[in-house]
């Protein structure tokens, strides 16, 4: 037993201990304490792929590229995602985004090259989809590739997505509206229709100009060949209606006619269910159906408005609140005008101190009534109390003017002057 014993420690302590890899602790360390450190990433991605742990290294890369990218620093993004690249060339989103980072440095050539790359890759794996969609990130670079549109949406429209081959074709022919190639843009609605994609907006689109170059006939003949495309249009059943009109094809009038009364109908719009029906009966005066619409949807009694009741101005309140203030001073005065003519000589003489007879007439007219049983009572209130404030202040400080006046009189001049001032005074008034 002590043999056996003996061999298995001897052979614990033999076994070598495994390596610890300083260098790469101190990196990961670095990076830990300092997130935002990019040069401590990419050395940390330097060590890892040193080391063969491609999958660490291509994180480390593309944390660092997309920080980059954020930042605006786009050519050491671009750099840092070529990195990524030469680990692992099947990765399309880092041809895509490399791709990005070029247009906003401007390379256009490398632009293309990557979307192309990234198309191909998709290709390859079978994700025709996806390829194509790259396509249409390529082609989107130009605002009037009205071509490349073209090109895109047969494609779409040859692997069998229809959505996608329509919404191009429909981009494609904005652009010719754009450059006003009119005749290039109907080419490619008519071919369109004639291929049997009879998508409503182009339809309608046609429609639209046929009934603009006054081509009614070609608007029944598309009528004809899209009646089920176009059944639930209301817009697109008037068009119909009015080129029926002018060729004088009174049954196809009034089908749409029809059409368009019941779909306004059905909607709860009977102003348009009347409007309709008298139009349908200006095609055939002996319609039944126009006749019981009209029946159905009476128009609406019209009733008169009646006109607001105007509120008197504030100005004429506070012209009748001046009047009753009138009424008080006249009230208060008609003593004194029963009396006769008033000599002035009876009014006593005014000491410095006290107001005079007509500050005090102003003083009584500023006072304010009771009781103003009207609207706006309130604020007529405020309004006179600040007057009425004012009006004391005016008189204080006139006062105090006179005052003022009359002291500097009086210094002005020495003794012999005051008593001849004074003198004077006595003289006056006896």
């Amino acid at each position: 037993m002590s043999k056996k014993k003996g061999s298995l420690l001897s052979k614990i302590r033999s076994k070598p201990k495994p390596r610890t890899d300083r260098e790469l602790d101190d990196l990961v360390e670095a990076v830990q304490n300092d997130a935002a450190d990019m040069r401590a990433r990419i050395k940390l991605a330097d060590a890892y792929l040193k080391r063969e742990q491609q999958l660490k290294a291509l994180d480390q890369y593309l944390t660092v590229a997309e920080t980059y990218a954020e930042r605006g620093v786009y050519p050491k993004a671009v750099a840092v995602y070529k990195r990524a690249i030469e680990i692992d060339p099947q990765m399309i989103e880092v041809y895509i985004k490399l791709a990005q980072q070029y247009k906003k440095l401007g390379l256009m050539s490398e632009v293309v090259a990557n979307y192309t790359k990234a198309a191909e890759l998709h290709e390859k794996a079978g994700r025709k989809k996806e390829a194509l969609d790259t396509f249409r990130m390529l082609i989107g670079l130009s605002q009037e590739n009205a071509v490349g549109r073209l090109k895109l949406g047969q494609r779409y429209l040859n692997e069998g997505f229809a959505d996608d081959a329509v919404g191009e074709f429909l981009k494609a022919a904005e652009i010719f509206e754009r450059q006003k190639k009119f005749d290039e843009r109907r080419k490619l609605f008519e071919g369109l229709v004639e291929r049997g994609i009879k998508n409503q907006r182009i339809v309608h689109a046609l429609l639209v100009d046929y009934a603009g170059a006054h081509e009614h006939q070609k608007v029944l003949d598309a009528y004809e060949t899209l009646k089920k495309e176009i059944a639930g249009s209301v817009s697109l059943q008037e068009l119909v209606a009015q080129s029926a009109v002018a060729v004088g094809r009174s049954s196809v009038a009034s089908e749409a006619l029809k059409t368009v009364i019941r779909l306004y109908d059905d909607g709860g719009h009977p102003d348009k269910v009347r409007e309709f029906a008298r139009q349908l009966l200006q095609v055939d005066p002996t319609d039944a159906y126009a006749l019981d619409m009209l029946a159905r949807a009476p128009e609406a009694p019209v009733v008169e408005d009646l006109a607001p009741e105007e509120e008197a101005p504030v100005l004429e309140e506070e012209a009748e609140i001046a009047i009753e203030f009138d009424e008080e001073i006249s009230a208060e005065e008609e003593p004194a005008a029963a009396a006769g003519p008033v000599d002035l000589e009876e009014f006593p003489e005014e000491l410095p101190g006290e107001p005079s007879a007509e500050t005090a007439r102003e003083e009584d007219m500023w006072e304010v009534p009771g009781r103003i049983r009207r609207r706006g009572r309130g604020r007529r209130r405020r309004f006179l109390r600040g007057d009425r404030r004012r009006g004391e202040r005016r008189r204080r400080a006139g006062r105090h003017r006179r005052g003022n006046r009359r002291a500097g009189s009086f210094r002005r001049g020495g003794a012999g002057d005051r008593g001849n001032r004074r003198g004077r005074l006595a003289g006056v008034r006896g």
